[in-house]
């Protein structure tokens, strides 16, 4: 598969908490609910991923919620709605050594800050 590398997950920390339910509609919230993985590909490339879960003492969200869009690339076609929780529904980005990942996450009605 080309991989020949290792894998490191990260968990977001949670900051603060707040009632179950509603919108991801700022950094922090989102924050609460996002882990990340990382993997070291072939030829300098790293895998990144991201997927939200609400099992995270601080999240928000509650299982079979939705968040309501996410892109993992400029294209119209790397829009996803309504991204379902789960590390087996993770969005990814494969890019070179020194190069971001960016991934765009919106949740709720109306621009979110």
């Amino acid at each position: 598969n080309g991989r020949s590398g290792s894998t490191s997950r990260v968990r977001g920390a949670g900051t603060g908490g707040g009632p179950r339910g509603g919108p991801l509609d700022s950094c922090t919230l989102q924050y609460e609910c996002l882990s990340t993985s990382v993997e070291s590909m072939a030829f300098n490339q790293w895998r990144i991923c991201v997927w939200w879960d609400s099992t995270m003492s601080e999240c928000r969200k509650q299982s079979g919620d939705r968040v309501s869009h996410v892109c993992n690339g400029p294209e119209t076609e790397d829009k996803e709605e309504g991204w379902s929780e789960g590390e087996e529904e993770e969005i990814c980005r494969e890019v070179g050594c020194g190069t971001f990942a960016t991934f765009g996450i919106k949740d709720g009605n109306g621009c979110n800050g």
